[in-house]
């Protein structure tokens, strides 16, 4: 399909995907200067014979499209260090929200014998030799 993007409309419909055939229809219509098309070898060949004056450029859709691809690989790529960065993150946001409930008002007596029940068992934990690292 060959569209003039300036008016928004639709020039022609050429009969196949030809690189002859692109040509043949821009050697027809000379004066064209600038020539928007996706990477396609065959429109790129086509278009260097029959129009070679004119500049190529990648059209908005196929440029946006191009970069949701890359984008999407690059995500995909990093998916897992993505994830940990958002979990660390939830993490570290509910660990401050706690916090600060936790800072806004006196423990319970209960809360404080629990805090010091896990203060020594975690300095016991951090005693004891790891037997299964090596």
């Amino acid at each position: 399909m060959v569209v003039d993007l300036e008016r928004h409309t639709v020039l022609d419909l050429l009969p196949d995907r030809d690189a002859g055939s692109v040509a043949a229809w821009l050697r027809a219509h000379p004066g064209i200067e600038v020539i928007a098309r996706d990477r396609a070898d065959v429109f790129a060949e086509g278009a260097r014979a029959g129009a070679p004056q004119a500049q190529h450029v990648l059209d908005r859709f196929h440029l946006l499209r191009n970069l949701s691809v890359a984008l999407r690989a690059i995500v995909a790529h990093h998916h897992g260090v993505i994830r940990a960065v958002g979990r660390a993150r939830v993490d570290h946001d509910v660990d401050a929200a706690q916090a600060a409930t936790e800072a806004a008002r006196a423990p319970t007596a209960i809360e404080v014998r629990k805090r010091a029940t896990h203060a020594r068992r975690r300095a016991r934990h951090a005693e004891e030799p790891d037997f299964g690292a090596r």
